[in-house]
């Protein structure tokens, strides 16, 4: 009966949070987006805390200028949407984008990414991955994939399974191999 009730369950809330991406594929979205958002705000405000920030005005009009340019031409949704981009004074060469609009972009990109059209490649990309969700999609493939394993855990334990721990362990490092590192590449 529990198997019964469990299946249904997890079930109901796959079709429930069933989506597609930009590209086409399917996606299993479980976060509500005012919840990413917050995540995101909470994020950039954290990172803002505990990086500098770049004070060069021409570096942070230009890199305004170029992801301004970019959000012009965004669906609505993410067009009408309060964006905050911030020069981080730091060697990485990467930008990012997290839900809730905000953009954050490395000096150290702009020593390579030397023309506004390498710039707006970088940047364009990140806006496109909170466009098709993957914030989103990242975390939800997180929560079942921690859910798998307590559940695989317990059964362990209830079963006593020999060998439990390095069970256990290999589970982890093959739901790390083979479903969280693939997705990461996945469209």
């Amino acid at each position: 009966m529990l198997k019964k009730l469990l299946t249904t369950a997890v079930c109901a809330l796959l079709i429930a949070s069933c989506a597609q991406s930009p590209t086409g594929r399917r996606q299993v979205m479980l976060f509500d987006n005012n919840q990413l958002n917050t995540m995101g705000a909470q994020t950039f405000e954290q990172m803002k805390a505990d990086e500098k920030i770049s004070s060069n005005k021409a570096i942070n009009t230009y890199v305004q200028c170029v992801a301004n340019a970019l959000l012009k031409v965004t669906p609505d949704e993410y067009r009408q949407q309060q964006w905050e981009i911030v020069v981080f004074d730091s060697e990485p060469v990467n930008a990012f984008a997290l839900p809730g609009g905000k953009i954050g972009v490395y000096t150290g990109l702009l020593k390579v990414a030397e023309t506004p059209a390498q710039l707006a490649a970088v940047v364009g990309h990140e806006i496109g991955h909170v466009m098709a969700g993957h914030s989103n999609e990242r975390l939800s493939t997180n929560q079942f994939l921690q859910a798998g394993l307590a559940i695989a855990d317990a059964g362990s334990r209830a079963y006593n399974v020999q060998y439990q721990q390095q069970m256990m362990a290999a589970l982890g490092v093959s739901s790390q191999l083979f479903v969280a590192l693939p997705f990461s590449r996945t469209p």
